[in-house]
């Protein structure tokens, strides 16, 4: 979908984001069905190109950090459950990254820090704790404690 987008001009700010999704692709659907022809052959990414945004999205900016004199500062952050405080998961992974966070999806023993809402994964807090019970050091951290944190 990124490649379509691109080659539409249609903005894709939130990538995975079911609501950004579902707009960017009603948005093709209707550039789309507008185009003569059966088929339209979309020209793929460079693979180059591909990877370069790849490292964009993932990597924090560390050069750019807005506070990176708390916890999140060049660690892996997860982030799983819903938050009062941030309805929209997004914000605070954006918020996260502003501090020099670098945020996964999913817990590997490379993972600092997850930070649980309401509704977390039980799958994920199960790898924390088979993570950390075999020498790893994964803190846990829930909204109250994260809102803590986040008052600098």
């Amino acid at each position: 979908m990124y490649s379509a987008c691109k080659y539409f001009d249609i903005p894709l700010d939130k990538h995975h984001n079911a609501v950004a999704d579902a707009r960017a692709a009603a948005q093709l659907y209707l550039k789309y069905s507008k185009m003569p022809g059966e088929y339209l052959e979309i020209p793929k990414l460079a693979e180059a190109d591909f990877r370069t945004l790849s490292a964009a999205v993932k990597r924090p900016d560390l050069e750019h950090c807005k506070n990176c004199n708390t916890i999140f500062y060049d660690k892996r952050v997860v982030i799983t459950g819903v938050f009062d405080a941030y309805p929209e998961r997004e914000a605070l992974a954006q918020l996260l990254k502003d501090y020099g966070a670098d945020i996964n999806t999913s817990i590997s023993k490379k993972t600092d820090i997850v930070v649980v809402g309401v509704g977390a994964g039980p799958k994920k807090l199960q790898t924390v704790a088979k993570l950390n019970d075999a020498g790893a050091t994964i803190l846990l951290l829930n909204e109250a404690q994260l809102l803590n944190e986040l008052k600098l």
